[in-house]
């Protein structure tokens, strides 16, 4: 009997062990998930900051430059 009852104890700490590692997945996960929906709805809202004769002036002063390279990024659709 005293096995058994050990055994429990045991299974017990060990779903519980269990149930905590579980728990800081999950809020992990959630984390995770949270930063990176935030991170899509900032790049996407920051497109339409731009003031439009910034991005004008912007764009011409990469023409004038002839367009390097490491300026590449900057696309007039966008």
């Amino acid at each position: 009997e005293s096995y058994y009852i050990s055994s429990t104890h045991t299974f017990n700490k060990i779903d519980t062990a269990n149930k905590k590692a579980m728990d800081k997945t999950v809020k992990t996960l959630l984390f995770s998930l949270l930063f990176f929906f935030t991170h899509l709805m900032t790049t996407s809202l920051s497109e339409n900051l731009c003031n439009q004769d910034d991005k004008t002036t912007l764009l011409k002063i990469k023409k004038s430059l002839n367009n390097p390279y490491h300026l590449a990024s900057w696309h007039p659709e966008t």
